[in-house]
């Protein structure tokens, strides 16, 4: 899961699919998608205040209904210094 659509294109760019693009959608339909079809979500906000406030958020709205919320890669990125998906090399 990422905030915007430059996010989802980088990641494109990588063969990552199933990419879920929060932008101008609202959590609850986006937590309602994710129960209803995965089991696993990762979760790629930018590492700023307002993504790490995102990533908690949806890590606790998530793994409370049993999804497995995996912010490891997020952890990759703050030690790289990348602080926004869209800047990956």
């Amino acid at each position: 899961m990422v905030e915007g659509k430059r996010d989802f294109q980088k990641l494109s760019r990588y063969g990552i699919n199933n990419v879920i693009v929060l932008q101008g959608k609202k959590y609850y339909d986006v937590v309602e998608y994710i129960l209803n079809n995965f089991d696993v979500c990762i979760i790629l906000f930018d590492i700023d205040k307002h993504g790490e406030k995102m990533a908690q958020k949806f890590s606790h709205m998530l793994s409370s209904e049993g999804v497995n919320v995996n912010n490891i890669y997020r952890e990759y990125l703050k030690i790289l210094n990348i602080e926004e998906i869209e800047n990956l090399p």
